[in-house]
C-alpha cells in the first residue's frame, strides 16, 4: 500500500486546521503546522490562520533544505530549537530566513511505523517553550496518529465489512429460517429463499413491495400487521412469539416461532422491521407428546399405591405420590418445596446429611436406607428408602426418583424379638446365678448347721454319761452349752429366713432422706456403739432416696453394727456417714477407721457367714444381707480400703426417684 496516495478526508482536514489554529492560540505564536513528505519534497498540509504566519497552505520545499522537519525525520525524534541565531546550524535553514527563529516539533507515523511528516509551532522570537506547551504539541501529535491510524485501517475495514456482507447474504440466503425486512408499511423489502418458497413465490420479485395480505388468509395478516404496527409505533421488539401459519406448497398449518425487532436509520428513526421466523411445528408436536407423556407419569406416580417422593440438587421435595402423604399425614401444599430432611428424626437428618445425601449425589443411587421419618401427629413410621438419580446433560443430578417401604411393624416385631430375647438372656443369666447362690447356700447352710448340732449330739452323750454317774455339775453345765448350740442354730435359722425374705417382702417404696434413716439407724445400735464409745458423723447434706424405708434402714444398721464389730483397739474410734458428688450418681458411704479389710477380702466379706475374724460375734450373714438390700434396689455396693490398720468405707448407690427403682 502507498500511503502516500492514501486521500486524507476533508473532515479530517478540517478536525486538523482547528488543531493548528488552536496551537498558535494557545503557544502565542505565529506559525502551527502540520507538514507531510511527499518525497522529495515536504509539503505544508495545513497551515494556522494567525496573524503573522508566513507559510502557506500547499508550500513546498525540497527534504535536504529544510532543516528544522528534516532533524525531526531522520532522527524520529522531537527537536526544540530555542533562538537559531545562537547557531550557525540553523541559520541557513528556510525558516529561519522566513523570520522563524525558534523551533519545536514532533514526528508523526503511521501505524506502520512510517513518516508521514511532523507537527509543530515556530516563533519570530527566541523561545524555549514551556513543558505545557510541549504535553500540549505531544498531545495533539497522537491525535493525528489516531487519525492516521484510522485511514490506514478504512480500506482493510471497507474489504472486511465487504466480506462479511457477503457472508451475512450467503448465510442469510441459506438458512432454513424465515428471514425478511419490512418497511413501516409492512411492505417486504428484503427476503431470503426460504420465506419466499413458504409464501409460495418463486423469486424474490415476486414477494418485494407485498404484504401479508397477498400471501395469507385475512384473519392471519391482520394479525401479523397488527403485530407489526406495534413494534413501530413503540419501538419495543416481539421476541420468540409462538403463532400459527400457512404453508402454501401443503397448505397445512404450521407454528412459527417469531422474533421481530424494528429497523433504524442513522438518526435513529424507525424505518421498518427485521423478522426471523423458525418453524417449530415438529417442537411443538414433540412438546405436546411429552406434555401427554409426562401427564401419565405424573398420574402413575401420584396415584402408585407406593411411597414416592423426588428432591432437586438442593435436597426440596419436588412432588409425592398420595400414600407418602397419606402416611405422614400431611396436605401436598405443605411439603413441596421444604427439604426432605425436615421430616426425618434428628439422629436420621444427621444421618442423611453427613453419609446418604453427599454419597447420592456422587453416585446417583443408594439402597435400603433406614430413615426414621416424623408424621404430622408427632408418630415415627420406620421406613428403608431406595433412590436413582435423574441427570441432565451435563451429567449432574436434576432430581431423584425415590421409593420408600414402611417397615415400622416389621421393626417393631423385630425389636420385640430382640428384647425378648435380651429379656430371656438375661433371666437365664440370673436363674444361672441364683442356682449358683443356691449351690453356695444349701453348701454353707449344711456346714454351719451341722456345727451346732454335732455339739448337741455329743453334749447329749456327755449328759448321759454324768446322769449314770450322778455328776448333777456336770450335767448342767453340759446342759447350757447344748442351750448355747440350740440359741446358735435359731439365730442361724432367723438370719437366714431374714435374708430369703429381701426381695420377696417388701414395703411400698417411698421417697426419704437418708439423714433422717441413718439418725434412726443409730438410734437403733445406740448401745453398742456406745458401749465400744465409737462417735459417728453424718454429713449434713444428704440427698433424698427411693425404696423400701424398713430395708433401707436395716442396711444402715448392720453397717453401722459391722464397723463396730471390726472396730478392734482403735482408741478413738470414728465412723462417718456422708456422699460423694463428683460423679453420675451420688455414692454414698459408711466409713470407719477400724481394723481395715486387705484388698483379697473385697469381694469375700459379703459371701453368707462370711467372717474375717472368726472370734468376733455374729454369723457372717450380716454383710450378705446389706448386699442383697442394696441389689435389689438397683444398686451396687464394694469396699474401699487400703488394708489391715487402716479402716474402710463400704460405698454404695441408691436410685433417688421411682423411675430408677
Amino acid at each position: 500500500m502507498n500511503l502516500t496516495e492514501l486521500e486524507i478526508p476533508p473532515e479530517i482536514v478540517h478536525k486538523w486546521q482547528e488543531i493548528v489554529n488552536l496551537l498558535a492560540e494557545i503557544a502565542q505564536v505565529p506559525a502551527a503546522l502540520i507538514k507531510k513528505i511527499e518525497p522529495p519534497e515536504i509539503v505544508v498540509f495545513v497551515s494556522s490562520e494567525s496573524e503573522g504566519n508566513p507559510y502557506k497552505r500547499a508550500d513546498r520545499a525540497f527534504l535536504e533544505t529544510d532543516l528544522y522537519g528534516e532533524t525531526v525525520i531522520k532522527t524520529r525524534q522531537p527537536l526544540l530549537t530555542p533562538d537559531a541565531l545562537a547557531d550557525e546550524v540553523w541559520r541557513s535553514t528556510p525558516d529561519f530566513k522566513l523570520g522563524m527563529r525558534s523551533y519545536l516539533g514532533f514526528p508523526l507515523t503511521w501505524p506502520t511505523g512510517d513518516i508521514f511528516g511532523t507537527i509543530c509551532i515556530l516563533d519570530s522570537k527566541p523561545n524555549a517553550y514551556s513543558e505545557i506547551h510541549r504535553r500540549l504539541l505531544q498531545q495533539f501529535r497522537d491525535v493525528v496518529e489516531a487519525d492516521l491510524k484510522l485511514l490506514f485501517e478504512r480500506p482493510q475495514m471497507e474489504a472486511s465489512l465487504a466480506q462479511e456482507r457477503n457472508l451475512l447474504r450467503t448465510l442469510i440466503e441459506n438458512l432454513p429460517d424465515y428471514i425478511y425486512v419490512k418497511d413501516t408499511e409492512s411492505r417486504f423489502v428484503l427476503v431470503n429463499t426460504a420465506i419466499v418458497r413458504q409464501l409460495g413465490a418463486a423469486t424474490p420479485d415476486e414477494v418485494i413491495g407485498k404484504t401479508d395480505f397477498d400471501f395469507h388468509p385475512l384473519e392471519l395478516a391482520q394479525q401479523y400487521r397488527a403485530d407489526e404496527q406495534a413494534i413501530c409505533q413503540s419501538g419495543q421488539p416481539l421476541i420468540n412469539h409462538e403463532e400459527p401459519t400457512i404453508h402454501h406448497l401443503t397448505g397445512q398449518m404450521r407454528w412459527l416461532s417469531t422474533t421481530k425487532v424494528p429497523l433504524r436509520d442513522n438518526q435513529g428513526r424507525i424505518v421498518g422491521l427485521v423478522g426471523l421466523n423458525r418453524d417449530i411445528t415438529e417442537r411443538k408436536q414433540a412438546d405436546e407428546r411429552l406434555r401427554e407423556s409426562e401427564e401419565k407419569f405424573r398420574s402413575l406416580y401420584t396415584n402408585t399405591p407406593v411411597m414416592m417422593h423426588s428432591i432437586d440438587p438442593d435436597g426440596r421435595l419436588m412432588s409425592v405420590s398420595n400414600l407418602w402423604l397419606e402416611s405422614l399425614g400431611y396436605e401436598r401444599a405443605e411439603v413441596i418445596g421444604r427439604k426432605s430432611v425436615e421430616f426425618l428424626t434428628p439422629v436420621s437428618q444427621k444421618y442423611a446429611q453427613e453419609v446418604v445425601l453427599p454419597e447420592f449425589f456422587r453416585t446417583g443411587m443408594c439402597k435400603n436406607v433406614p430413615y426414621q421419618f416424623i408424621k404430622k401427629n408427632g408418630e415415627i413410621m420406620d421406613v428403608l428408602l431406595s433412590a436413582i438419580a435423574e441427570k441432565d446433560a451435563a451429567g449432574k443430578v436434576a432430581r431423584s426418583l425415590a421409593v420408600l417401604v414402611d417397615v415400622t411393624d416389621r421393626k417393631r416385631a423385630e425389636e420385640a424379638l430382640r428384647q425378648e430375647k435380651i429379656e430371656r438372656e438375661i433371666l437365664i443369666s440370673e436363674l444361672e446365678a441364683k442356682n449358683a447362690e443356691l449351690e453356695r447356700f444349701i453348701y454353707t447352710v449344711s456346714h454351719d448347721l451341722k456345727s451346732p448340732l454335732i455339739t448337741i449330739r455329743g453334749f447329749l452323750g456327755f449328759v448321759e454319761r454324768a446322769a449314770l454317774a450322778g455328776n448333777i455339775g456336770q450335767m448342767q453345765a453340759d446342759i447350757v452349752r447344748i442351750a448355747k448350740a440350740t440359741d446358735k442354730m435359731q439365730q442361724l435359722l432367723d438370719e437366714l429366713l431374714e435374708l430369703s425374705r429381701i426381695g420377696r417382702l417388701m414395703n411400698p417404696p417411698e421417697a426419704a432422706l437418708l439423714g433422717d434413716l441413718a439418725a434412726e439407724a443409730v438410734e437403733m445400735v445406740a448401745g453398742r456403739l456406745a458401749e465400744r464409745g465409737v462417735e459417728v458423723t453424718i454429713a449434713p447434706d444428704l440427698p433424698p432416696i427411693y425404696g423400701d424405708r424398713s430395708r433401707l434402714r436395716e442396711l444402715l444398721e448392720n453397717l453401722l453394727d459391722n464397723a463396730v464389730k471390726y472396730m478392734g483397739h482403735q482408741p478413738h474410734p470414728r465412723v462417718e456417714i456422708g456422699v460423694r458428688r463428683n460423679h453420675a450418681e451420688p455414692i454414698f458411704y459408711v466409713r470407719d477407721n477400724g481394723m481395715g479389710i486387705e484388698p483379697r477380702y473385697h469381694q469375700k466379706v459379703f459371701g453368707l457367714f462370711e467372717k474375717l475374724n472368726p472370734q468376733t460375734e455374729g454369723s457372717g450373714v450380716g454383710l450378705a444381707i446389706v448386699k442383697r438390700i442394696v441389689e435389689v434396689h438397683g444398686g451396687r455396693i464394694w469396699i474401699e480400703s487400703d488394708g489391715v490398720g487402716q479402716g474402710s468405707a463400704f460405698c454404695f448407690t441408691l436410685p433417688s426417684s421411682a423411675s430408677k427403682v
